[in-house]
């Protein structure tokens, strides 16, 4: 995904003169993949330390794309999705090297705080990928249907209440491992709340389906 970023900005951005940020990326780049390649052969064990050193370099990594980022001129202005995609980054990041650490991962592997993590991925990280992407190829009007903010705090504020819920569910089943298939009131008060943010989530989707297609239609 890096490699993706740092591509992303190569084609369609501009650097800004002067700018020796793609330099420093692609060595960093290159030590991070030397390094990637060094932790294969050590054991495939996430007590080992040099595994634990080389998932942990990934935290660098929002901080050098944002610096990258900021260095190039893009052919969209507005700035709510790549601030979004950058934050979003930054949690994934962390939250996967926490839930890597041992210990934890021990505990969380096979509970729903994973399936929160990938939620983290895709809705929150992925999705704000995507339209920041969309936001760069498309025609301004087309591209100003992702900036209600209405829409756009509603879908990251569902994203991240969908995370919690998650994890609290995840905490439980660590607590119990019973809570999985006999959770009561409390599990069942998590899923329903689980339920009730993908309603807004949908709506939301469905609403930027309609408004980019009917700018498409204009056009």
């Amino acid at each position: 995904m890096v490699l993706l970023l740092v591509i992303l900005g190569g084609k369609l951005a501009k650097k800004i003169r002067g700018s020796k940020s793609d330099v420093i990326i692609w060595v960093l780049f290159g030590l991070n993949l030397i390094l990637g390649v060094f932790a294969s052969q050590l054991p495939n064990d996430h007590h080992h330390p040099g595994q634990i050193t080389c998932l942990a370099t990934l935290l660098v990594w929002p901080l050098l794309i944002a610096v990258y980022f900021k260095n190039r001129i893009w052919p969209y202005k507005g700035v709510l999705w790549s601030r979004a995609m950058l934050v979003w980054l930054m949690i994934l990041c962390l939250h996967g090297v926490i839930s890597f650490l041992p210990g934890i991962l021990d505990q969380v592997k096979f509970t729903n705080a994973l399936v929160g993590h990938s939620h983290l991925a895709m809705a929150g990280f992925t999705t704000s990928f995507v339209i920041f992407l969309l936001q760069q190829i498309l025609s301004p009007q087309e591209s100003h249907v992702f900036e209600d903010r209405f829409a756009y705090w509603g879908w990251h504020l569902a994203t991240l209440t969908y995370l919690v819920l998650m994890t609290g569910v995840g905490i439980f089943e660590v607590i119990d491992l019973s809570f999985t298939v006999d959770g009561g009131w409390i599990k069942k008060s998590l899923y329903l709340g689980r339920f009730v943010v993908g309603i807004p989530m949908f709506l939301i989707s469905l609403y930027w389906w309609k408004r980019l297609n009917d700018q498409v239609l204009k056009s």
